[in-house]
């Protein structure tokens, strides 16, 4: 008997408990116990957070909204980040717990604008409805509209002076989006008034005075059982609390009766309202500023319309204690849950997720959202995504999933898959669990011996696989024989690799290579500057058979001289998409798409992407099979050297773009891309020179013809450089990896392994694959051998063309005996401390279950 886990039974020894699964589960998934009986995987609750406006503090008041049309979140803000505080708007794109988002856009640049911003879409105009009061006063209306991941604006339209504490709701019964605000030109008194939308220009009726008495605060929520609004008013600074009904008869709303919401003698505040559709009834939260202690209760009431009347309004209950910032409401009609958002006395957000009856709200657990100085913010419902989405002070949103398992509800691990709704053993407290999957795979990579294929300086070297042919394709311009193009074919075996004789596509000076393989064709195509032909960018096909590749006749791709060149295949319309800077026209960005005819290839009229000067460099390109679009990144010197983005779509012998959209807004260099079609998410890589000089990664999610990026993700921080950088990605492992060279580390080549989550990207740590500087390094994924090739330059070896065989696996690790585990928020077991214990690691692969939360 040499360990513990001789002693274990199969199972783990005891405390072992069947459960119906709720939801297919894998083996050693840590699981919460349902209301129903049955066990369901913890998946948590709260995202990360995304930045969406930059700058430490960046927004206040904001307004947000969905469009169920084009499934996008709209946050409008004024921007504080620097003066004068201009209105923003930015579209964002949910995805599990993540959301991505295109780039800001301007709705008020002529002057600050104060206060509150408001956001609704309306459903019959498909637009995105804006109200705000810029410093000068007034109360402004503005529409927007949704294309991709961006919004334009028409123009703004001046609903009445003296505005203060609006609040707006579309009413899809009259049409009209309702405004409410409190009047400072009249009295402060409350005011609503109804907006019409045509095309993208607002209009709207007479302001309606509700009462005649001041009020500070307002808000609105629509009955889409009704077809009326609920208008609840406060004061801060009395006792005054009232709701009434607004309806909207053509373009004027009145009002009925007021109700009176109850007395809190140092009045409330931060009003938010809410419908629940599921149990017909209105919720309102608020801070009570009646409170003791210096603490504010954050409160609810629930309520109901009737005709033009609020009735069965219940007494007010607290849901929190904190002294913080004003609460905020949504009902989530997916999970039919209340969702209710708040400030701790010191700014952390939190939330709690409760189910409501007509007559009060159970909730669960607090939730943290975001810490440290987050006061101001909002929140909006994505019914197709099923979550809702935080906007935060820092220029941030967190998604929250209300149909989430937090790790506190944890219960057990299972001992086994157990698939939806069957039976299946779980460890519980107290039980051993002995598995060999109790934590998450780890990728990692195995290099092989270095393979030459050119006994010369080999230059600008990349690698392409013919799937057709499962062979590797090494592209270069032979030093040794006057920098001639040339290519040659290599077949892997094992760890290792072979080649057959190089082969010439051009018997003159090459540079600028880039290529791809046609699948439709099974063809090599190789795009160059040929020094033979003053510069000019051509193109030829290769045909691989065996060991050894043939080619065609040239095309000219353009008379111009190019540089900054990347090429794609469009697997959709079966044509060769390849982009560069076109150094004879203003070095514009500039696309050319090619047909490929048996050993041939004509190209289209090129078409300008990028007109600005020095804008591509450096440059990659990949094609997005889940939206049949090619997206290219590039360095945009013209605009401080940011990392940029643009989506093509192929059409005919042409293509057409998309707006540009940074994906890094500060000095970059060294962008290239892959597509992840696992997660149909495109990864970029590039260097941050703000980092300092740092490898760089974020994912990009296409929408139409825009962009949309997730949080950056750090490879590597290097002092020195990255430089040569390529990259692939394998749907076998369902990782990207990156291969560079290494400037802190004697150039050495060196290779990072990624996984895509949602919007985010993290990666193992880098491993060197060639103990030497290398320069000009490629990537290839052998999709028969499940294999990577990458090629290079051996700087330490007189230049020679070499390459080795990678190979990426993934393994579950063991587990550190003696160590204690956490049950982390995505349900994973973590040395990470979190909130929930589940106990200590007894050997590899057993851990005992003493958990506490």
């Amino acid at each position: 008997m040499s360990n513990l886990t001789d002693l274990l039974p199969a199972g783990g020894g005891g405390k072992n408990v069947d459960f119906v699964a709720t939801g297919t589960l894998a083996s050693g998934q840590a699981v919460a116990l349902k209301t129903d009986g049955t066990v369901t995987a913890i998946t948590g609750q709260v995202g990360t957070a995304t930045t969406f406006a930059s700058g430490a503090n960046a927004t206040l008041n904001t307004g947000m909204c969905f469009d169920p049309d084009n499934n996008k979140v709209i946050i409008a803000y004024r921007d504080v980040s620097s003066s004068p505080y201009y209105g923003y708007a930015v579209v964002g794109t949910v995805s599990g717990t993540s959301i991505s988002f295109g780039t800001p856009v301007a709705f008020y640049s002529s002057a600050s604008i104060n206060g509150t911003v408001t956001a609704v879409y309306d459903t019959t105009a498909n637009k995105v409805v804006l109200t705000f009061y810029p410093q000068a006063g007034g109360l402004y209306a503005i529409v927007g509209t949704v294309s991709g991941t961006s919004i334009s604006f028409g123009s703004t339209a001046n609903i009445s002076a003296g505005p203060g504490y609006p609040s707006s709701v579309y009413d899809s019964s009259a049409n009209k989006t309702l405004v409410s605000y409190s009047n400072s030109s009249g009295s402060s008194y409350p005011t609503v008034v109804a907006i019409s939308v045509s095309g993208t220009t607002p209009s709207f009726g007479s302001p309606v005075v509700v009462v005649s008495a001041g009020v500070q605060d307002t808000s609105l929520s629509y009955d889409t059982t009704a077809n009326k609004s609920s208008l609840v008013i406060t004061n801060q600074s009395s006792s005054y609390f009232k709701a009434y009904v607004i309806t909207i008869s053509g373009t004027t709303p009145s009002a009925g009766s007021a109700t009176d919401l109850g007395t809190f003698s140092n009045g409330v505040d931060g009003l938010s309202t809410a419908y629940n559709p599921d149990i017909n009834r209105h919720i309102v939260v608020f801070r009570d500023r009646t409170s003791g202690a210096g603490q504010y209760f954050s409160n609810y009431i629930i309520f109901q319309i009737s005709g033009t009347s609020i009735t069965n309004n219940t007494a007010a209950a607290a849901f929190t204690n904190f002294n913080g910032g004003n609460p905020v409401v949504v009902y989530d009609t997916g999970a039919n849950k209340v969702v209710v958002i708040y400030n701790s006395a010191s700014y952390d957000v939190l939330a709690k997720i409760g189910t409501a009856t007509t007559s009060s709200i159970t909730f669960g657990d607090e939730l943290i959202v975001g810490t440290g100085n987050q006061y101001a913010f909002g929140m909006v419902y994505d019914p197709t995504a099923s979550k809702a989405v935080v906007g935060l002070y820092t220029g941030q949103a967190v998604v929250l999933d209300p149909a989430g398992v937090s790790s506190t509800d944890f219960l057990g691990i299972t001992d086994a898959a157990i698939s939806n709704a069957a039976s299946g053993s779980v460890t519980i407290k107290g039980g051993i669990a002995s598995n060999s999957s109790l934590l998450p795979s780890v990728f990692s990579g195995s290099a092989g011996s270095e393979v030459v294929f050119e006994a010369a300086r080999a230059d600008h070297s990349m690698s392409i696989f013919d799937s057709s042919n499962n062979k590797v394709v090494i592209i270069y311009a032979d030093n040794g024989d006057s920098d001639n193009g040339k290519a040659i074919v290599g077949t892997v075996s094992g760890s290792s690799i072979s080649y057959g004789t190089p082969v010439t596509f051009n018997a003159a000076t090459t540079t600028r290579l880039s290529g791809t393989f046609d699948s439709n064709s099974n063809k090599i195509v190789i795009v160059y500057n040929d020094g033979g032909d003053s510069n000019k960018t051509k193109s030829i096909v290769g045909t691989v058979s065996g060991t050894s590749i043939s080619f065609g006749s040239e095309a000219t791709v353009t008379n111009n001289i190019a540089s900054g060149t990347t090429t794609t295949f469009d697997s959709n319309l079966n044509k060769v998409v390849t982009f560069y800077k076109d150094d004879s026209n203003n070095e514009y960005g500039t696309a050319a798409v090619g047909t490929v005819s048996g050993t041939s290839i004509s190209f289209g009229t090129p078409v300008v992407f990028e007109s600005a000067q020095s804008v591509v460099t450096q440059s990659g390109s990949c094609f997005d099979t889940s939206n049949n679009k090619t997206v290219t990144v590039y360095r945009d010197v013209d605009n401080s050297s940011h990392g940029t983005a643009i989506v093509g779509t192929v059409s005919g012998t042409s293509i057409s773009f998309g707006t540009v959209t940074a994906f890094h807004a500060a000095s970059t260099e060294e962008t290239l891309c892959a597509f992840d079609s696992g997660n149909n998410k495109v990864v970029v890589a590039y260097r941050d020179n703000a980092a300092p000089k740092a490898l760089a990664s974020r994912v990009g999610t296409v929408s139409g013809t825009g962009i949309s990026f997730g949080t950056e993700a750090t490879v590597q921080t290097i002092s020195a450089y990255i430089t040569h950088p390529a990259m692939t990605y394998s749907p076998d492992a369902g990782r990207v990896v990156i291969v560079y060279s290494n400037g802190d580390n004697s150039t050495y080549g060196t290779y990072a392994i990624g996984a895509v989550s949602g919007t985010d990207i993290t990666y193992e740590t880098p491993v060197v694959f060639a103990a030497a500087a290398t320069e000009d390094c490629g990537i290839a994924y052998d999709t028969n051998l499940d294999k990577f090739v990458i090629s290079f330059k051996d700087v330490d070896n007189s230049n020679h063309g070499t390459s080795v065989v990678l190979t990426v696996a993934g393994a579950v690790p063991a587990l550190a005996t003696g160590s204690t585990y956490y049950v982390q928020d995505d349900g994973s077991l973590s040395t990470t401390s979190s909130s929930v214990t589940a106990g200590k690691a007894l050997s590899a692969t057993s851990i005992n279950l003493e958990y506490n939360s």
